[in-house]
């Protein structure tokens, strides 16, 4: 049988040969990669060719690598929020010399996967759902009331017209060819009662497919302990967003303090600081402008922490020294972060939104809260600093290992590419 993958981002390896510097694979397509790597390892005979869009050319690329064949196309102007008509030349040429029995998009956010279907049909086509942006661009102010940060305007705003708005603009553009996408296939994977909730309400004819992600290879060993991690501290993987949450969990945060006042939040991903609130007004964004001014609100300064962008094992490292890691999200499906946390055993905290209440049992350190009842946050942080000095988190990895297991995940998908190369016209 021959895949052809379309995905969003360059595997490190198709990166390294374009670019001639050494690339790895953090925060966003790393499930992809962490399930390429599954595959070559459990089922080597599996032929995959793999394409996708690049800035790194200008023209229809193909690249022989040692793991793979790939096809990388231009980006092309609009491919987020316009549809290219130029991506369907390059899918007919690609479809030309591969001949796929069946094409797995991954991921519904970019045009250039509905590029292919309009170019060369849906007969053979499965979409797995990653984020939907066609839902995420109704959470996308994370509950902040919009003249809030209308007031949080800063000069970095203005020059460069990117704001909260604008980018509400853009992910409902985006949105409009997700529905499309998602509106024209007759096979979809996913992995929540709310992706194929979502998936359904779009494409009620839709074949739904349910096939667990494989995570980052670091999380599948070592063990959270309470006596190597350091005690009140609360690791979140990352708050650039409004719909991330961040202002909420500084919220419960300011509550914790006044019972732990070395109380430490450390926060990965971009620093939306600039610095203190003089360059946030010049520097930042509205938003991180709005988190300095919740800062020097409640005096947080000497408990939170940017750490910037972590690769596996920066992530890993920072999981297994903290407490508490805390998912404060308006909005999710099945985040990565969640799950290497509970491969790990960390104490969990997670908003129930989206998909996460199916990740979540609610029992021991594991716990879930309305998004918006910061006091229950903080309470639940409390208790958890708690309970976790005797926490055993064998169940946790237990279930978690069951979830991410990465042989069972390989042999469901394969499965899946058989049924639709059998029964190309769906369910």
């Amino acid at each position: 049988m021959k895949i052809l993958w379309i995905t969003n981002d360059l595997l490190p390896e198709a990166k390294s040969i374009l670019s001639k510097q050494s690339c790895s694979v953090n925060g966003s397509g790393s499930w992809v990669y962490a399930l390429y790597e599954s595959i070559q390892n459990y089922v080597p005979e599996t032929e995959i060719r793999i394409a996708s869009v690049s800035r790194l050319v200008n023209k229809l690329t193909v690249i022989s690598g040692k793991s793979a064949i790939y096809y990388v196309l231009p980006f092309e102007k609009g491919n987020s929020g316009v549809y290219n008509s130029k991506y369907e030349q390059y899918w007919r040429e690609i479809e030309g010399l591969y001949k796929p029995d069946v094409v797995h998009i991954h991921g519904s956010e970019y045009s250039h996967g509905l590029a292919y279907v309009k170019a060369c049909g849906n007969s053979k086509v499965v979409v797995s759902i990653q984020g939907l942006v066609s839902v995420i661009s109704n959470y996308m102010y994370g509950g902040i009331e919009k003249k809030v940060l209308n007031r949080c305007l800063t000069i970095h705003d203005i020059l460069t017209r990117f704001t909260i708005g604008s980018q509400v603009k853009m992910m409902k553009k985006r949105g409009n060819l997700e529905v499309e996408l998602l509106s024209s296939v007759k096979h979809i994977i996913g992995r929540t009662t709310w992706d194929k909730a979502h998936g359904f309400i779009i494409n009620p004819t839709v074949c739904y497919h349910y096939n667990g992600e494989n995570l980052r290879d670091e999380f599948y060993s070592d063990s959270w302990n309470y006596n190597r991690c350091t005690p009140h501290t609360i690791f979140m993987s990352q708050g650039q967003y409004a719909y991330k949450g961040l202002h909420n969990l500084l919220k419960a945060l300011a509550i914790v303090k006044k019972f732990y006042p070395n109380v430490k939040l450390i926060v990965a991903g971009p620093n939306i600081l600039r610095g203190g609130l003089l360059k946030s007004y010049i520097f930042s964004t509205c938003y991180g402008l709005y988190i300095a001014k919740l800062i020097a609100k409640f005096k947080l300064s000497q408990n939170i922490k940017f750490v910037g962008p972590l690769d596996a094992v920066g992530m890993k490292k920072q999981l297994l020294a903290s407490n508490i890691y805390v998912l404060p999200s308006y909005i999710e499906n099945s985040p990565n972060s969640l799950g290497e946390a509970q491969l790990l055993g960390v104490p969990c905290i997670a908003a129930d939104v989206g998909g996460v209440p199916d990740l979540i049992s609610n029992q021991d350190c594991e716990v879930s809260y309305r998004f918006e009842d910061y006091e229950l946050l903080a309470y639940h942080i409390c208790q958890l600093f708690c309970k976790s000095k005797i926490f055993d988190n064998r169940a946790l990895r237990e279930i978690a290992a069951e979830r991410y297991n990465r042989k069972k995940n390989v042999n469901d998908l394969l499965n899946i590419y058989a049924d639709i190369s059998k029964n190309s016209k769906g369910c």
